[in-house]
């Protein structure tokens, strides 16, 4: 089974417009929460075990969806992801050997596995040490301090 991406048309609408605070509840903020709840739900190792035990990765529709709600990957709909670790999911759901192994318990429980141990180490990993603002003005003067008594 070949490993290319998904290629489709898109014959999907546009994606949402970001709602506002100001914006009363529409069909619109709707669609924009029901697809943001889904993405997320991609994340989730046994759910996407059920999409693929129920049939769901051999509908055509249903893999033109996935294709079309990679817009959440554009930074404007990325913020609004909680667990980003499923734009990653959904970047493998275009491919069918991905799919494929995504009914299998042992792909469920390499999927999870990774993403706990990515999220046990995230802060280790990201946040080494605490970040300090930089004083422009405190390193300026130190600089011109050090240029005088060098020309002294």
């Amino acid at each position: 089974m070949a490993s290319t991406p998904l290629s489709v048309s898109f014959a999907n609408p546009a994606p949402p417009s970001i709602p506002q605070a100001h914006d009363e509840p529409d069909l619109a903020r709707k669609r924009f929460q029901l697809e943001l709840e889904f993405v997320q739900c991609l994340a989730n190792p046994q759910y996407l075990q059920f999409l693929a035990q129920q049939q769901y990765f051999s509908d055509p529709a249903f893999l033109n969806y996935l294709a079309y709600l990679r817009y959440w990957q554009q930074p404007q709909y990325a913020i609004y992801i909680t667990y980003p670790y499923a734009l990653h999911i959904l970047d493998l759901l275009q491919h069918p050997a991905f799919r494929h192994a995504c009914s299998a318990a042992d792909t469920t429980r390499f999927i999870h596995e990774k993403e706990y141990w990515h999220w046990r180490t995230y802060r280790k990993n990201r946040i080494p040490e605490p970040h300090q603002a930089l004083d422009f003005a405190a390193a300026l003067k130190q600089r011109t301090d050090a240029g005088e008594a060098l020309a002294i």
